[in-house]
């Protein structure tokens, strides 16, 4: 849902709840048939606003806030991996399918591992994605120290070292 919709939502809720409020005395209105119809007017504007595949439906399908993906033959030293996985408290692993139910992705590693094609389709499933690629495994451990540093945030986009 996008924030224009989103601002007509809850502006078309607080008139709608306003509009009963004013109608009880003056129609001499059981309270409870004033509930059922607001009711009823909320519930057709909760269907015409949100539809499937919009941001917010998406949102429920996410199962994590952040998955941090690492190639399963990393070459790395894998204590950098769970310093950051300790930092963030996010789950950690190998699984590109796992990832897609994240909000938010750290790949760890080049391309040569969790390629291009694999990033997209993260990108694809709804994810924020960022990578941390460095040219040597010591590269990709400054980074992911560097990123521990930071207390963990998620930056997004591709950060390189010694690639130069």
């Amino acid at each position: 849902m996008t924030n224009i919709k989103l601002q007509i939502f809850v502006a078309l809720i607080g008139l709608l709840g306003a509009i009963i409020s004013a109608l009880i005395p003056q129609l001499g209105l059981k309270v409870s048939f004033a509930f059922f119809i607001g009711c009823i007017l909320t519930l057709l504007i909760v269907v015409y606003f949100f539809k499937p595949g919009d941001e917010l439906s998406s949102r429920s399908n996410k199962k994590f806030d952040r998955y941090i993906l690492v190639y399963r033959g990393y070459p790395g030293d894998w204590k950098h991996v769970f310093s950051l996985v300790s930092t963030t408290g996010s789950p950690c692993g190998t699984n590109i399918e796992d990832a897609k139910k994240a909000k938010k992705v750290t790949i760890i590693g080049s391309n040569q591992g969790i390629t291009n094609a694999d990033e997209n389709s993260i990108r694809n499933a709804g994810c924020k994605v960022e990578r941390l690629d460095g040219k040597l495994p010591i590269d990709t451990k400054i980074l992911i120290d560097k990123r521990v540093n930071q207390g963990g945030e998620f930056v997004g986009g591709t950060e390189r070292q010694g690639w130069s």
